[in-house]
């Protein structure tokens, strides 16, 4: 799908991406500042917005969080994906479409864009 296609040409070559679950992706963006993140997936949700494959209108409501990588990181990882996911159905329930993240220490809801 489109999707897939954006979201591959959003990533750089050092950030990894990968399907987790049946619509649910994972994207790591190792060495990227904090602030930067949101804006990747503010970048990714609006374009998928825009797409429209086949002039069907398609949006993605998108989790994040961000952390550091050490040694023995299977639980912190799991706690991200935990985080991730929670940020994930808050924006769902904020009405979908918008990214909802916690990379400024503050959680931080993004404007519903509802344009058809």
């Amino acid at each position: 799908m489109k999707c897939c296609e954006i979201f591959g040409r959003d990533v750089r070559k050092s950030d990894v991406l990968c399907r987790y679950g049946g619509e649910e992706f994972v994207i790591l963006f190792p060495d990227i500042h904090a602030s930067a993140v949101p804006r990747m997936a503010e970048k990714i949700r609006k374009e998928v917005e825009e797409s429209r494959p086949d002039d069907i209108f398609v949006t993605i409501s998108i989790g994040v969080t961000q952390g550091q990588v050490k040694k023995s990181s299977h639980n912190s990882f799991l706690s991200w994906i935990s985080k991730a996911d929670k940020h994930l159905y808050k924006a769902k329930s904020n009405g979908r479409n918008c990214v909802v993240h916690d990379c400024s220490k503050r959680i931080s809801l993004c404007q519903t864009n509802q344009t058809r």
